[in-house]
């Protein structure tokens, strides 16, 4: 049995694709996303999120041997790959590709923690340029860089323009947060050839992440 864990927007496609392999599954989503649902899925799903007691028995009375991840909310991604290790089932975060998930550029760096950029940093020399959020910021400071240039001390006009006011602060090495902002960072930073550390927004290590029906398929033969 197959336990698809929605809320995300392809929900419909996974229980959809699952059926037309005739797999069994059973559908787990939040009320509001269940209305969406048509008929013959709805019909199979529970309505409300579950605690981790209720997750390791919903495993167990259902004969669950994979789970398929989604969800929304980093809570119930970190208890179900905890069930899923502790039940020894096979655990599988469904997303599609984001657009940090597409670049290619060599000379950019995806990291989820601070401590992953250390030596790029200090490597690449001075001045940096940097757009993260408070906590991040702080971890930063830690590192006694020399000479930083913040996003909040630049004008409007300076932010629109990024590669002009990188080629006129010299800037080296760009460290942001994954944001709305990311693909006029990676074009500036392309254009003047430096290169740009980006801080992941979603910090979570999946075991398997699929974000193709086809790359899901791949794990579906022996269940």
């Amino acid at each position: 049995m197959i336990w698809v864990v929605g809320g995300g927007p392809k929900s419909y496609q996974i229980c959809q694709h699952l059926k037309q392999l005739q797999k069994d599954y059973k559908l787990t989503t939040i009320t509001d996303y269940k209305r969406d649902m048509p008929l013959s899925y709805t019909s199979k799903a529970l309505s409300r999120p579950l605690d981790e007691e209720e997750i390791s028995a919903f495993i167990k009375k259902e004969k669950i041997q994979l789970v398929i991840d989604h969800s929304y909310g980093n809570t119930i991604t970190r208890q179900l790959m905890q069930q899923c290790e502790a039940n020894h089932i096979v655990y599988i975060r469904y997303e599609e590709a984001a657009y940090i998930d597409q670049i290619t550029d060599e000379k950019v760096k995806v990291i989820t923690e601070i401590e992953e950029a250390v030596d790029l940093l200090k490597a690449d020399g001075i001045p940096i340029f940097i757009d993260l959020n408070r906590k991040a910021k702080k971890e930063l400071a830690c590192l006694n860089l020399k000479k930083c240039i913040y996003k909040e001390e630049i004008s409007i006009q300076d932010v629109l323009n990024l590669q002009e006011t990188f080629e006129r602060h010299y800037i080296s090495t760009a460290i942001v947060q994954e944001s709305e902002s990311l693909p006029s960072y990676v074009e500036a930073c392309k254009a003047i050839d430096i290169p740009l550390i980006i801080m992941r927004k979603n910090k979570i290590k999946y075991t398997i992440r699929c974000m193709t029906l086809t790359e899901l398929e791949e794990y579906l033969h022996e269940v």
